[in-house]
């Protein structure tokens, strides 16, 4: 490999380390946390789970918990791309009697972008959410 080429992986490696410290792990704490976010794309975790992966209205990088109840609501009806409103339930108990993690998923997808930005900077304002 000659230098000019290991130069160019050394500065992506670099640019990647620095995007990973930019990057916020959400994990709820409690019955009721929620958030807003644009879903971008998944990756998978260590452990070869669906972890999912989107940006706040802010422009702040998220990446979601690998709950399977989670994953599979965003991959059930294909919200990659989409914006979401996930609220986390808690621990509830299945009917056969194992425990899971609950979560409220709503989505909204505008036709124009910029409609979506005007929407959530008016109702977060007002303590409405616009889906």
């Amino acid at each position: 490999m000659d230098k000019k080429a290991l130069e160019g992986i050394m500065k992506k490696g670099k640019q990647a380390a620095e995007a990973a410290k930019n990057i916020t792990y959400w994990k709820p704490e409690k019955a009721g946390d929620s958030m807003i976010l644009k879903i971008s794309g998944q990756e998978i975790d260590k452990f070869n789970r669906n972890r999912y992966r989107g940006y706040s209205i802010e422009g702040e990088q998220i990446v979601l918990p690998s709950h399977t109840t989670l994953s599979g609501a965003i991959e059930q009806r294909d919200l990659v791309g989409h914006w979401v409103y996930l609220e986390y339930e808690g621990e509830k108990e299945s009917k056969d009697g194992r425990m899971y993690e609950s979560w409220i998923v709503g989505s909204y997808q505008p036709e124009d972008e910029a409609v979506l930005n005007t929407e959530l900077a008016t109702n977060l304002s007002q303590d409405r959410i616009p889906f």
